[in-house]
């Protein structure tokens, strides 16, 4: 019998895959007994994965029973107990991370090429990837500990497999590169990678190594030195050694002696720290603030309108992964249309640095043409000006290069190919990408928003392509605002959606921001969707979508100042969407929630001028003015909320709201309940 933790969970018996349970807290007990070096106690797992009123002891016998359905059924006993205590015995199975294990464990001169390139295979996948389970705080703690261990056990083998290749710097490339994404924080490590590259021949991917060496320690807080670019001119190092203090370094270099080069934590030392010498100059001291406007469609049939949206949506959204800039979304940049010719008036609008405009030019040919500017948004002096062209059918590859193109006139230091290294390419299906940007039309457009729409497109881009993330995110909300949720099964549905893009779109800060929400509206999932908006802020700290969404989260369980900090960060990323109905409609849910009615019916008054059937709005509306005693508001407010649901609160879609303590759940529904009440309807 064979078990898989590394990676998705798996199991399989001469040769045929066995299904594992499908509950997620039952595989992390699976993989908690395997990893343990000792018996655990039945009270322990219980502490572990349950809560009391669910009665602990109960739920995890089902647990046990389930698991030696799987393990014990060739008749060996594998999970034993003996009193309280229970055990994992792998009798006759194999796993492979403790395989892994055994391997690290031996002394590395006696290891051979083989065994640590299958381990480092293994290693490529996640532990228990599908076992996470954000509310156990206990166990999620343990299971990061254990990936800690062997991100290290990975490092030590990759540096193992260097030694061993000593000589021969064009094999070492693949496993320094690897050594250089596990330990981002190692300076040496991107060093040994730009002097197997120059010695390989390779030196204009040495220098874009370079770059990216330089950006990764200063997004961890670490200064790096003149010793990481040494390499572009002397290649003749030392080679790499791994030190008794776990630490890398130059043969010789008394590192792991002194600890002269780096502390225990992965900063710089303190009298290093800060000071004038060692501080990088490459990070501005203010980002530089960048709009992207409206392109102006100059071809003489016009082009449908969701491509010159969607090509400046795509553009912004391109340029946003820079984080050396702060990039306005393209909501603001939409109630700019037509005005480039006073560049000075619209940065001064958004606070702009450099605003970046053109054109589209479709031929009958099928050819498409863009040609920009960039603008000094003081002055309005033109920075440069350029053209590129691409094809209709391919719109998602002429964004690409044009936002390579354009990151390098905007942001100098950016390398062309940056933007191609931080997202993959979302379907190689046309028709579906073009499906997707009609959607993103019909919900987001100034002249009128159409959810009903926007889903059936999306759907049909979905039919095209099943894995096109954006448009699995983005689903979920067309559906509920267009009252397309008519019952449990829907929830059910837009839920597995919301999870299969968050799957797929895992690298991708919208899809992460947009589906996580939809997760936590959808199926009430609090743990994975705040994770995924960490993520993608993580991943993005200029994806408008990420904050507002963690704005509402916060908003929703009473969190005043987080949920208004939160709204903060997205208004200045879309200044001009002060008034917005979504996040006016979440700052007035937050104060709501702390009985602040007066400050919660000024952002409703903004949010319901910029679209006054906004669902939200109108709901939070209608308990702010019955507080208020704002009789005339109220009556017109609960009648654009009955037109959009007949069935009022009772209807499913309001049912589902997330709201994570049930007492401010009681308090926003009894509010509105009241209003409508009060109004007869």
């Amino acid at each position: 019998m064979k078990l898989r933790l590394l990676g998705m969970m798996a199991a399989e018996r001469d040769g045929q895959d066995l299904p594992l349970p499908a509950s997620r807290k039952t595989r992390a007990i699976l993989g908690y007994l395997v990893l343990s070096p000792r018996p655990v106690s039945r009270q322990r797992l219980c502490d572990l994965f349950f809560d009391l009123p669910d009665d602990p002891r109960a739920a995890l016998r089902w647990s046990l029973h389930k698991l030696r359905q799987l393990l014990d059924a060739d008749g060996t006993i594998r999970i034993r107990a003996e009193r309280d205590q229970l055990a994992f015995v792998p009798d006759g199975v194999t796993v492979d991370v403790l395989d892994v294990l055994t391997t690290g464990a031996e002394p590395e001169d006696t290891l051979d090429p083989a065994r640590i390139d299958a381990c480092l295979a293994l290693l490529q996948d996640q532990l228990m990837e599908d076992a996470d389970l954000p509310n156990r705080l206990d166990y999620s703690t343990w299971l990061s500990g254990w990936r800690q261990d062997l991100a290290r056990l990975e490092a030590r083998l990759l540096a193992g497999r260097v030694r061993q290749l000593a000589g021969d710097p064009a094999r070492q490339v693949p496993y320094l590169q690897r050594w250089r994404l596990v330990e981002p924080q190692e300076e040496a490590v991107h060093a040994r990678l730009i002097e197997a590259l120059v010695l390989s021949g390779r030196r204009d991917e040495a220098i874009e190594a370079a770059t990216i060496g330089e950006r990764a320690l200063r997004e961890l807080g670490l200064s790096a030195s003149p010793a990481l670019r040494a390499g572009l001119r002397n290649p003749a190092r030392p080679p790499l050694v791994r030190t008794s203090a776990g630490k890398t370094g130059p043969a010789g270099s008394g590192a792991d002696a002194t600890g002269s080069a780096q502390v225990p934590d992965g900063r710089a030392p303190a009298h290093l720290r800060d000071s004038p010498d060692t501080a990088m100059t490459t990070e501005p001291a203010v980002k530089p603030v960048v709009v992207v406007l409206p392109l102006t469609d100059l071809s003489g049939t016009p082009l449908p309108a969701h491509i010159p949206a969607g090509f400046t949506d795509g553009l912004t959204h391109a340029l946003s992964r820079f984080r050396s800039l702060i990039v306005l979304s393209h909501a603001s940049a939409d109630r700019l249309a037509g005005q480039l010719e006073d560049p000075v008036a619209i940065a001064d609008a958004v606070g702009a640095d450099v605003l970046v405009g053109g054109s589209l030019a479709a031929s009958g040919d099928g050819r498409l043409r863009m040609r920009w500017r960039v603008l000094e948004g003081r002055t309005g002096r033109i920075l440069s000006v350029g053209d590129i062209e691409g094809r209709l059918d391919d719109l998602w590859d002429f964004q690409e290069q044009a936002a390579s193109s354009l990151a390098v006139e905007v942001e100098p230091r950016a390398q062309k190919e940056a933007v191609k290294a931080r997202a993959d390419r979302p379907t190689t299906d046309p028709a579906a990408y073009d499906f997707y940007l009609q959607a993103l039309y019909a919900g987001f457009s100034l002249e009128g928003r159409d959810y009903a729409r926007a889903l059936d497109l999306l759907e049909r881009a979905i039919a095209l392509d099943a894995r096109l993330h954006q448009a699995l995110a983005f689903a979920p909300w067309a559906a509920a605002y267009a009252n397309r949720i008519a019952s449990r099964a829907d929830l059910a549905r837009f839920a597995d959606m919301s999870r299969q893009a968050l799957r797929i779109g895992r690298d991708d800060a919208r899809t992460l921001a947009t589906a996580g929400t939809a997760l936590f509206y959808m199926a009430h999932e609090f743990g994975p969707a705040r994770a995924a908006i960490n993520r993608a802020i993580e991943l993005n700290p200029n994806e408008y979508t990420a904050w507002i969404c963690g704005g509402w989260m916060d908003a929703m369980k009473g969190g005043w100042a987080s949920a208004h900090a939160m709204f903060d960060r997205a208004e200045r990323l879309n200044p001009l969407a002060y008034g917005a109905n979504g996040l006016m409609s979440g700052r007035a849910m937050a104060d709501f929630m702390v009985g602040r009615l007066a400050d919660a019916e000024r952002f409703i008054e903004l949010a319901l001028a910029g679209d006054d059937s906004h669902p939200s709005a109108l709901m939070t509306g209608i308990a702010t003015a019955a507080g208020l005693g704002l009789d005339e508001k109220l009556r017109h407010r609960s009648r654009g909320f009955l037109g959009i649901y007949p069935d009022g609160i009772g209807n499913l879609a309001i049912q589902a709201l997330p709201f994570e303590d049930p007492a401010c759940r009681a308090r926003y529904f009894d509010a509105v309940q009241a209003g409508l009440d009060r109004t007869g309807t």
